[in-house]
This record gives C-alpha cells, sequence and structure tokens, in this order.
C-alpha cells in the first residue's frame, strides 16, 4: 500500500536518533498527523491497519522522549517548553493535545494545553486574500471540516493547486475549483512558481535588522506563521518585496517573510544569484551528466552544527533568561561528564542536536538531553551513521530519492568554498529527518556553520529556488566514495 511507505514509523525514529530536539518535535509532529490521516483512511475502509500501528508506536515513542524532558523542572525544560509556546507555530500545538489533556500532565501540559484552546476557539481565520498553494503529498483528503473525523470529499494527488483562504486549527480552509474545504497544513506548500510580487529593487540586497528582535513568517503578513526569528544586527539576503514585506533567507536556512520596517536595506546586487555562472573545473573525476538519472529539480535549504566559540552566555534563547553565570554538564547515556558549558550553549547544543565544543571535539544527540562524544575530527553523525561532510553531506526525502547513494549538482560544481576547496559537485544523500516525509522536491545541504549557509545562500543557490540533481552511475559514486572514505567515517 502506498499509505504504508508515505506514513513509516522508521523515519521518525531514525531521524529522531540523528537531530536533537527540534528534530524530536518535527518527528512527533509528523508522527501525530500521519497517525490521525492514517485512521481517517481505515475509518473508510482502507486497508492501512499494519501502517496505523507502526505510525502509533512512533507517536508514542518520540511523545515519552518529549515528556521526560519536559517533566524533568529544569533549565532544558523551559527551554523546550519556551520554544513550543512562543516559536512554534500554535496551529501545530494541537497534534500535542491527545498527551497533554489530562490533569496530571503538569503546568507544562495545562500551559499547552490553554494555547491550544485558545486558538480552536478562535474558528477560521481568514486571510486578507486568497493565496495559491500546491498539495505536496499524493493521497491528501479534502475534508468537509477542519477535522480528520469529518467526511472527506476527495483525495488529491501530489502537484493540485488549490487557493488558501483562511486557517482554522493545523487545517487550511482551501478552494479547488470552485469548492471549499479543508487540508492539514502540513500537505501542502506555498505555490512560488504561481506567486506575483511587487519587485521595487530590493532584490539582491542584503537587510540588516534593526529591531531587537524580528519574527520571520511563512507569507506577507502578520497572519502567517512565524517559521524564524532574527536578532538585532543580523544581515540576511532579500529575494524579493511586496507590499512592506521582504522575502529574506535566514541563516538556518529558512525562508520567510519579514516587515520591511525593520531592515535596514544595503545593496549587495554583485551577490545576486542570478549574476552566478558555474564553472566547471578540470578534476580526477569527470562529471559526466549523459551517463546521470536526471531528477526532478530540487529545491535546497541548508543545516549546520552549532559552535561554542564565540556563542554568547548571556541574553534570552527559545524563551530562557540567561545572566552568564550558568553552568551545564554536558553528559554521555551513562551519566559521565564529557564537558561543562555554558547553560546558554546547551540550550542551543539540545535543540540543535550537534555541536563543536571549545575544545574542537564535537557532541551529538542521544537522546533526552544526553550525548554521545564523536571520533576526533567529525563535526555531525547523520541518520545513517555517516559523519556530515562540509558542503557534501546532503538530507533528502528517502520516499523520493534513493537513499545513501551520490548525487550531483551542477550548481555547485567549481565554487571556491570558504575552507578553500574548490567544489566538484558532488553531494551525499545520508541523512533524513521529520521535515521531509511530506515535502516533495527538497534537499538540504549541510554548510558546515551558520555564516557558510549565507555564503552559500550568496554564491550556490538561494533556499527553495530550485537547482538541477542528478543520481550519478554506479562507477562515478564508488570514486567519489573513495575519495572522501577519510572524512566519512563509516566504512
Amino acid at each position: 500500500m502506498k499509505y504504508a511507505a508515505i506514513f513509516c514509523f522508521f523515519i521518525t525514529f531514525q531521524a529522531a536518533q540523528a537531530g536533537g530536539l527540534i528534530e524530536l518535535l518535527n518527528d512527533y509532529s509528523t508522527a501525530a498527523e500521519n497517525r490521525m490521516a492514517l485512521q481517517a483512511v481505515a475509518e473508510r475502509g482502507g486497508e492501512v491497519q499494519d501502517a496505523l500501528s507502526e505510525s502509533y508506536q512512533a507517536e508514542e515513542h518520540l511523545a515519552s522522549e518529549i515528556l521526560l524532558i519536559l517533566d524533568a523542572g529544569d533549565d532544558i525544560s523551559e527551554v523546550l517548553m519556551g520554544y513550543l509556546v512562543e516559536q512554534t507555530d500554535s496551529r501545530k500545538l494541537s497534534v500535542f493535545s491527545r498527551f497533554f489533556d489530562g490533569t496530571d500532565r503538569g503546568q507544562s501540559g495545562a500551559r499547552i494545553m490553554n494555547k491550544i484552546n485558545a486558538v480552536s476557539e478562535s474558528g477560521v481565520e481568514k486571510l486578507d486574500a486568497a493565496l495559491p498553494y500546491v498539495v505536496g503529498s499524493t493521497g491528501a483528503c479534502l475534508m468537509q471540516e477542519p477535522d480528520f473525523q469529518s467526511g472527506s470529499m476527495a483525495l488529491l494527488q501530489a502537484g493540485t493547486r488549490v487557493s488558501v483562504r483562511g486557517i482554522s486549527g493545523n487545517f487550511y480552509l482551501v478552494d479547488l475549483n470552485g469548492t471549499a474545504g479543508y487540508l492539514p497544513d502540513s500537505l501542502v506548500n506555498l505555490d512560488d512558481d504561481s506567486q506575483t510580487a511587487v519587485k521595487d529593487g530590493s532584490r539582491g540586497s542584503q537587510g540588516t535588522v534593526t529591531a531587537a528582535s524580528l519574527n520571520v513568517r511563512k507569507g506577507p503578513g502578520t497572519s502567517y506563521e512565524i517559521v524564524d526569528c532574527l536578532a538585532s544586527g543580523a544581515t540576511v539576503p532579500i529575494q524579493e518585496s511586496s507590499n512592506g514585506w521582504c522575502k529574506v533567507t535566514t541563516p538556518k536556512g529558512i525562508t520567510g517573510w519579514v516587515s520591511k520596517s525593520y531592515l535596514n536595506i544595503s545593496d549587495d546586487s554583485s551577490n545576486n544569484d542570478n549574476n552566478h555562472t558555474d564553472v566547471v573545473p578540470e578534476g580526477d573525476i569527470p562529471a559526466n551528466v549523459s551517463q546521470f538519472t536526471k531528477l526532478s529539480n530540487q529545491d535546497p535549504t541548508y543545516y549546520c552544527s552549532t559552535r561554542e566559540k564565540g556563542f554568547p552566555t548571556s541574553g534570552t534563547l527559545y524563551g530562557v533568561s540567561y545572566n552568564g553565570s550558568e553552568k551545564k554538564d554536558i553528559l554521555t547515556p551513562s551519566g559521565s561528564k564529557i564537558a561543562t558549558t555554558s547553560g546558554r550553549w546547551f540550550a542551543c547544543l539540545c535543540m540543535q542536536g550537534s555541536g563543536i565544543m571549545k575544545d574542537d571535539r564535537c557532541a551529538t544527540w542521544a537522546g533526552n538531553k544526553r550525548f554521545n562524544l564523536a571520533p576526533n575530527g567529525c563535526k555531525g553523525i547523520t541518520a545513517t551513521g555517516y559523519w556530515v561532510v562540509s558542503f557534501h553531506t546532503m538530507a533528502v526525502n528517502k520516499n523520493q530519492m534513493p537513499y545513501k547513494g551520490v548525487y550531483f549538482i551542477p550548481k555547485s560544481r567549481g565554487l571556491k568554498l570558504p575552507n578553500g576547496e574548490t567544489h566538484d559537485g558532488f553531494w551525499f544523500a545520508h541523512d533524513t529527518g521529520g521535515a521531509f516525509v511530506n515535502a516533495n522536491n527538497r534537499i538540504d545541504l549541510y554548510a558546515d556553520m551558520d555564516e557558510w549557509v549565507t555564503w552559500m545562500e550568496n554564491n550556490c543557490a538561494q533556499s527553495h529556488s530550485k537547482v538541477e540533481v542528478y543520481r550519478v552511475d554506479n562507477a562515478t559514486k564508488d570514486k567519489v566514495y573513495a575519495k572522501y572514505k577519510d572524512f566519512l567515517g563509516k566504512q
């Protein structure tokens, strides 16, 4: 059954083992949404009982990890709660209701349920104007009401275009060829190809944040969900602007919209991606695309590892305030101490899942605020157990792209990288994550550190700008693995 392939327990479990708290939350949300969708299919007589059982197992396992952290009552519990309540889109919180609706869930559960109830009671929030969206997953059900228990009106294929008119809980109110209905917001994406924006000269410029903090939203308006937050002084590339809003890409690789009123815009058209010309150098591994398999063009985003060196020890992070005196021990799963760090960087390490300590050792997430010490020279461990390789590891939707292989991205070939390397264009598909389960035509490229994410945005490709991707032939794959064998760790 195709549903069993789409809603797979092992994806969420494997991703949880590889990431930190953010990945854990993403994976739980995905597991819960998959479980609800499978329930709806089963109630209509669909043969998905095996997949539904696996989905329940995934949701229960991930929820227990989150509850253990929330119930600990320490500063990381507050960090997680702050991230949930303040930075996570409130509509997404509804997937937690199964576990936070009892009196035995304590203050954490009460705070989450208060926000869930406040959102659910508001009904449908109408948008100022309908926006074009595209269905990202085959099998999306158009529902009569914003509830998986309501009747299904149609089963939509991936690529179906709809107009979003409003928001209700974790559903979008959509229009499909004159028919109104509801779709889960996790199964539709903003259709950038259909958008028309006012080009007012800001594209290709840089914007510096002038506010103390600036919310990055999914669309150009305050009614859209918050997807990231920029600190004062942060500089971001501007892709386009519309009616007082600018489309930017944050240092985390997240693309969204910010209010133009809080940006100091300077021209940086020399770094405009449209002016970049690929240079294909001679190399020890020829890139003969005639022998490769062409895939659909992919939307790139970027990820990296956090660094302890230079990381501020005081200030607010994820809703928790630090004065700089807080200390935290980085512990192994057995409780042995790896190192002592600031409370603020420890919180960031927990959220990101991997980080480079001051002594250049790497700590990688092992679950429940414990970490494994990676081998010397390693900057992080992928979902497959391989080491991340700067500018050469990528995360993929393994339901859509063959996993663990080697891919060629012409856009990256010939780049003079910040680490002194001339890129050969080859990438390893060694990572995955909860965010990819319902994502079509998207890849996440590892850029090592925050500032290099911005560099890749300016010099290789903007997030969601679409790049060509090829799967290489077996002979080339073997040569690439041999070339990077000293960097991959797992043999």
